[in-house]
């Protein structure tokens, strides 16, 4: 009777962890279906080139990016976006680069460059290109931005991104 009550009790604890195993396995199997949903989002963020009929983008790094509504020309920092949260919507982006953590852009309308700190969501605003470089360079960062014309064309036709993958023509 005693081996009765001792083979009950393995099978219960046997039922509890196969139970303890099968949760465990439904736990890992949502979190590979999130982890190839997000980074299909993340494909589609560095491939789509067009939003609309005549609205075309250009990503930076997810989830920031800008955007035209004259293919290739007039680049703006659209106002529903991550990155006016940081810029100011509406930038007539004519050059632009990511170094480690920091989007560079330049508003050729104002003649103006910002520095926003992807990580920290905050940005800074310069007056000219040697303000922005010197606040990088305190951040022992070369100062360097690639025209947004060859950007796009670039990444319109393979993909990528200097700070992905290519060199660019820079100026510095």
């Amino acid at each position: 009777m005693g081996s009765n009550n001792t083979r009950n009790n393995i099978g219960r604890t046997t039922n509890i962890r196969m139970n303890e195993i099968r949760v465990i396995i439904l736990m890992f199997n949502i979190l590979c279906l999130q982890s190839c949903q997000s980074q299909s989002e993340k494909d589609v963020f560095y491939s789509q080139t067009q939003v609309e009929d005549d609205v075309w983008r250009f990503p930076i790094i997810y989830p920031y990016e800008l955007m035209t509504a004259y293919c290739c020309v007039d680049w703006t920092v659209n106002p529903n976006t991550e990155l006016a949260k940081l810029t100011k919507p509406y930038l007539g982006v004519d050059s632009c680069n990511y170094i480690d953590g920091y989007i560079i852009l330049h508003d050729k309308l104002n003649d103006e460059w910002w520095v926003a700190d992807v990580e920290k969501k905050e940005s800074n605003k310069f007056q000219s290109k040697s303000e922005a470089a010197s606040f990088l360079s305190q951040k022992n960062i070369l100062f360097k931005v690639y025209s947004i014309k060859e950007l796009f064309e670039h990444w319109h036709l393979t993909k990528d991104l200097p700070w992905r993958t290519f060199n660019a023509t820079s100026s510095e």
